[in-house]
């Protein structure tokens, strides 16, 4: 999604064994690795050193991987092992073939310990060609600022008039859950024969409608 600055091109091979020695993952998601994913680069690092913006509130840097796939699709329990070992937001640029996809998820401070960070909810674009054009990063007085207004981005979802991004990510969950709530019942509701199933069915499909009306307004 974004074009990031020669001065913060890291570019080293990540080796999946200091995944695992940071992370211990499961055997089922070691094979999961081996099968999926080719390689690991660590692309950028966005840092006051890189890219000359102080840190707030814990948030010292902010990383770029891109990570080269086997398959068309990887399992996001991999991207949970990799954010559990790096204790700082990652920014995916998953890659297949000529495609693109760009994951991340927003990850924050728990309490007082900087290290340790809370992962959330996945977000992505889809997979595009990955000739694409990328855009600029935002612009921004801080680290947590830029990213806060990257994973914005990402969300893809306007924010409301002082609602906090925390509040956005909540919301944003709230409406995946509810999406997949109505395809449910519409799934039901399409193989459902008696008429009094589906009256009970439909009433159910249009009050997640009016839950979902409220969450998406802006």
């Amino acid at each position: 999604m974004f074009s990031y600055p020669q001065q913060a091109k890291f570019n080293r091979i990540l080796p999946k064994e200091t995944i695992y020695r940071n992370a211990k993952p499961s055997n089922a998601v070691k094979k999961r690795f081996v099968s999926e994913v080719r390689e690991i680069v660590w692309q950028y690092k966005l840092s006051k050193d890189t890219i000359n913006l102080p840190s707030r509130d814990g948030l010292k840097e902010i990383q770029v991987f891109k990570i080269t796939l086997k398959v068309p699709e990887l399992n996001r329990d991999i991207l949970k092992v990799i954010d559990k070992a790096i204790p700082y937001p990652i920014f995916y640029r998953l890659m297949f073939e000529d495609r693109i996809n760009h994951v991340t998820s927003y990850k924050h401070v728990s309490g007082k310990n900087t290290d340790n960070c809370v992962v959330g909810d996945y977000f992505e674009t889809g997979w595009v060609d990955a000739s694409v054009p990328k855009i600029q990063l935002p612009v921004a007085l801080n680290l947590k600022s830029l990213y806060e207004q990257m994973i914005v981005l990402y969300i893809g979802r306007p924010i409301r008039t002082n609602e906090p991004l925390e509040e956005l990510v909540v919301r944003s969950h709230k409406i995946r859950k509810k999406q997949r709530e109505l395809q449910t019942l519409e799934a039901k509701m399409a193989k459902e024969k008696q008429f009094k199933n589906k009256v009970d069915i439909n009433t159910q499909i249009r009050n997640i409608n009016s839950e979902l009306a409220a969450l998406t307004a802006e």
